[in-house]
C-alpha cells in the first residue's frame, strides 16, 4: 500500500482508514472457485509466513496452474523436505478461501509494462 500511494497521502490515509475501521474482512471470500489465497498452517494453526514457501507455490501455480491448490494436498505443495518449527509432526492444512475478485482484478495493473487508460479482463 506504501507504493501505491506514494503520492497522494490523503489516498493512503482514506484507504488505511478503511480497512483499519472495516467490519467485515475485505479481500477474501469464502467461494470453491476464484484466485486461492496460498497460506499454509502450522500444527497450532498459525499462519506460516516463509518466502521461500511462497516462491515455491509461485513457481508450482505457473507451471501447473492455480488449479492444483485445490488438486493437490499439502504434503505434495509443500517443498520438498519442508519443515517448520511449529509444526514439529510435519502437519499442515492450506487456506481454502479465495481473493475477492475485486481485489484480485484491482492488482493487475501492478504486472503491466506501461499504464493505460483502459484495462480490460475477460
Amino acid at each position: 500500500m506504501e507504493k501505491f500511494f506514494q503520492e497522494t497521502l490523503w489516498g493512503k490515509l482514506k484507504m488505511t482508514n478503511m480497512i483499519k475501521d472495516r467490519k467485515d474482512w475485505n479481500i477474501s471470500r469464502q467461494r470453491t472457485w476464484g484466485a486461492p489465497i496460498p497460506i499454509f498452517y502450522s500444527e497450532n494453526n498459525q499462519p506460516i509466513l516463509d518466502l521461500q514457501l511462497i516462491n515455491h507455490v509461485a513457481d508450482l501455480f505457473e507451471k501447473h496452474g492455480i488449479e492444483i491448490w485445490y488438486e493437490w494436498d499439502c504434503k505434495r505443495l509443500l517443498p520438498p523436505n519442508y519443515n517448520h518449527p511449529e509444526s514439529p509432526n510435519g502437519i499442515f492444512t492450506k487456506e481454502l478461501d479465495i481473493m475477492d475478485v475485486w481485489f484480485d482484478s484491482g492488482t493487475s495493473y501492478s504486472i503491466l509494462p506501461q499504464i493505460k487508460d483502459v484495462y480490460l479482463e475477460g
